[in-house]
């Protein structure tokens, strides 16, 4: 949600033609919007997985606590989530330019559409390209059928960033407003 409304809030509320109006270059306000994103979408997630982490340990009563290399691993994976995923969808809410349908785009993606990706086993190894799966092989969680290593994993995660930031600020530079 944060990376769509710092993607396409301006658009949508019709503030953008008043911010390019000071002179600012289209490709300085997109990338000050998409770091934003990623900078509040990761404060929002450490103080969440702190809260998360403290109880872990506080609550596992008789059960075995995490271990601080499991902790570690997950709260990892989970920022990286984050992150990219405000990434992408700042670049893509570039283009679409409209915070709702995107919104309801992506929760569809994430629940639904990579879930049934994933369980097509004639894609193969295509599968490791869903972030769905990267991202829980950064969590350590093992993916059946699929056997791939982390910096797979890492790799797919930076290109999937580097992608929509890519086609987003090309589109923020050549989009009429």
């Amino acid at each position: 949600m944060i990376g769509v409304t710092a993607g396409a809030g301006d658009a949508e509320v019709g503030a953008l033609r008043d911010l390019l109006a000071t002179g600012r270059s289209r490709l300085a306000f997109y990338a000050s919007r998409a770091v934003a994103a990623v900078v509040t979408t990761t404060v929002l997630l450490v103080a969440a997985l702190v809260v998360v982490t403290v109880c872990s340990i506080a609550l596992a009563g008789s059960s075995p606590a995490p271990s601080v290399a499991d902790i570690a691993q997950r709260d990892g994976a989970v920022l990286a989530f984050g992150a990219v995923g405000a990434l992408v969808c700042t670049g893509i809410a570039t283009f679409v330019r409209s915070r709702g349908p995107l919104m309801a785009s992506v929760i569809a993606f994430g629940v639904v559409i990579s879930q049934l990706l994933l369980q097509l086993s004639f894609l193969g190894s295509l599968r490791e390209a869903l972030p769905l799966v990267t991202f829980q092989r950064m969590a350590g969680d093992t993916i059946s059928g699929l056997h791939f290593e982390l910096p797979v994993a890492i790799a797919v995660a930076v290109a999937w960033a580097l992608a929509a930031l890519v086609a987003g600020g090309w589109w923020a530079r050549r989009v009429e407003v």
